[in-house]
């Protein structure tokens, strides 16, 4: 998942399944290593997990999602993304 955010947070009471959810990526530093409200997943910097792995990442932020995108793509262009 992308944003430590309200949106991700309404993903999941809405009854997304978390069980493929490994962690939530943010551009937030102050989040880093944190766990996200509530749940027991960790909010990680993108470069750091995008630079050794092929992801797939759900984005639900508004009016970011192509900036997002973008930053995505430009450190890991073999990312799989779902909008």
């Amino acid at each position: 998942m992308f944003g430590a955010s309200y949106n991700t947070q309404m993903l999941f009471v809405l009854g997304l399944d978390l069980k493929n959810i490994k962690g939530i990526l943010d551009n937030c530093k102050e989040k880093y290593n944190k766990y996200f409200y509530g749940y027991d997943l960790k909010i990680f910097e993108p470069l750091s997990i995008l630079t050794k792995k092929d992801c797939i990442i759900i984005i639900k932020n508004g009016n970011y999602v192509d900036e997002i995108k973008t930053q995505i793509l430009s450190i890991n262009k073999n990312t799989e993304i779902i909008i």
